[in-house]
């Protein structure tokens, strides 16, 4: 038995000089040889085909009991409402519940010497609309309750990660192309990919919003989605052969 743990951790230690070797190596094999590095960037444009609808009810009363009593009877009002209109349930999720105490607006009192004179109950929700033809439709719904409080749209693509791929892949062949005109210009010729990084990603979201006013006073407000871009950039070495 003892003599099977000794092995064991002979290999872990090995493994482990191993995997602390490789960055080293690779570096050492970038310095070895002439380089170039250049940056790629892929952009993909859709056409959104949903969006996250952010809403809330925020109610005061100088009663907590109260206070939560008629918040749940509106926030309720609300949810029903845009479940109505075709909404799933498992589309709809709390991103915000609060309880806070309100105080009075006097001046030159310490603040932990005051009381409070009411509670506010404030609770908000994403809604998913995979149809943006409901779209208008569930903003008027929700406006209806006076207490509704709306944040705004965010417009996104159910091929997020589809479009993604396809930004990543643009981005590759970018930096190759950029390599290739810089190496033809050298009288050079690429080599071996010796290193792939990839930078980052841009999902912008568009954000629509209304002042509550102004919801309420249309009946199906119209929504125009417009289009998203969707961007990658990478990082590539590249061997140069003389």
């Amino acid at each position: 038995m003892m003599t099977v743990y000794k092995i064991l951790v002979i290999c872990v230690m090995v493994l482990g000089c191993q995997s602390s070797l490789a960055e080293p190596l690779q570096v050492a094999i970038e310095h070895s040889v002439p380089t170039v590095s250049v940056s790629g960037l892929g952009k993909v444009t859709v056409k959104p085909d949903e969006a996250i609808v952010t809403l809330g009810v925020s109610t005061e009363n100088t009663s907590l009991q109260k206070a939560y009593k008629i918040h749940t009877e509106d926030m309720n009002a609300v949810i029903q409402a845009i479940k109505a209109i075709g909404i799933d349930s498992d589309d709809i999720q709390t991103t915000s519940y609060r309880v806070n105490p309100v105080y009075s607006q006097e001046r030159n009192q310490p603040r932990n010497r005051l009381k409070p004179i009411g509670y506010r109950v404030s609770h908000q929700v994403n809604a998913k609309v995979r149809d943006l033809k409901l779209l208008g439709n569930v903003i008027d719904a929700a406006m209806k309750n006076e207490m509704t409080v709306f944040n705004g749209i965010q417009f996104a693509s159910s091929r997020k990660d589809e479009i993604q791929q396809e930004a990543r892949a643009k981005a590759v062949l970018d930096a190759r192309d950029r390599a290739e005109i810089m190496a033809m210009n050298l009288n050079v010729k690429l080599g071996r990919v010796l290193k792939i990084i990839e930078s980052g990603q841009a999902y912008p979201m568009p954000t629509q919003s209304f002042m509550m006013a102004e919801a309420r006073s249309m009946s199906v407000p119209q929504i125009e989605p417009g289009t998203l871009e969707i961007q990658a950039t990478c990082q590539v070495i590249f061997e140069i052969l003389q």
